[in-house]
């Protein structure tokens, strides 16, 4: 499933904050988005949503404009996971999970045997069914997040859009949270995900977009990414190394 847009522009009052954005991410792909503070990135989703109009522009998925989707539509191709998740009431991880499935149910319907088997099933490929009875509130910030994860997967939706999934996690969590996107993308899942770290979408991402302060997107594969690129976006001289772990090649960001 891809998802693009299409001269995309938006602005709050008469600031400017995307200006003639277009994109393609195709099916079984991960991408990082990379930009300063203030840039769009959060907006930028919120728009590939449908939760904000653009002032011009589109966004398709598989070639059809989102605007031509009900909710319960997009909810079925397409799936969001918030920096900040606040859970009201402790639920446990299965049920919290399971509420993924509401998209896919008649109103006031209650999740049936294959709902619960389908959230089992996600459960256990992310690694976590031993949580499926313990509170949300009661788990690792890291393990909050991947049954966050979980509640999208279970939409069956093909693309998954995720803003700074692991910036509040310890590098251990961050580690795995990535790695879970990345066997995501291989799965045949579309995914996007913003991160303030470049280390982060080196190490996950296949490709990256760059977003500056002018509203404007680059976008590259992370093998041609120039220094000078992303220097130039973050105002400070940054060089990109690589770094042999005996079993693969690693790339990192680091400072002049």
């Amino acid at each position: 499933m891809t998802i693009s847009a299409e001269n995309i522009s938006f602005s709050y009052s008469k600031e400017k904050i995307l200006d003639d954005i277009s994109f393609t991410l195709p099916s079984s792909s991960l991408t990082a988005l990379l930009g300063r503070n203030g840039a769009g990135k959060s907006t930028l989703m919120r728009i590939m949503m449908g939760f904000l109009k653009p002032d011009s522009g589109r966004i398709l998925i598989d070639n059809q404009s989102l605007d031509e989707l009900k909710p319960k539509e997009r909810a079925l191709k397409i799936a969001y996971i918030p920096q900040f998740s606040p859970i009201a009431y402790p639920h446990t991880v299965r049920n919290l999970v399971l509420m993924g499935r509401a998209p896919s149910l008649p109103l006031f319907a209650k999740p049936g045997k294959k709902d619960e088997e389908i959230a089992d099933k996600v459960l256990s490929d992310l690694g976590i069914s031993h949580l499926s009875s313990r509170p949300i509130d009661e788990i690792s910030g890291g393990e909050r997040q991947l049954a966050i994860i979980a509640r999208a997967l279970v939409q069956d939706a093909g693309i998954l859009l995720l803003d700074e999934p692991a910036s509040s996690l310890d590098y251990g969590n961050q580690l795995k949270v990535l790695e879970t996107l990345s066997t995501l993308k291989d799965k045949g899942y579309t995914l996007l995900f913003t991160t303030h770290s470049p280390d982060q979408a080196l190490m996950a991402s296949t490709s990256l977009m760059l977003m500056d302060e002018n509203g404007k997107i680059e976008m590259t594969d992370k093998e041609h990414l120039e220094e000078e690129r992303l220097s130039r976006l973050y105002g400070r001289k940054l060089h990109i190394s690589r770094i042999f772990t005996g079993r693969n090649e690693r790339m990192t960001c680091v400072p002049e």
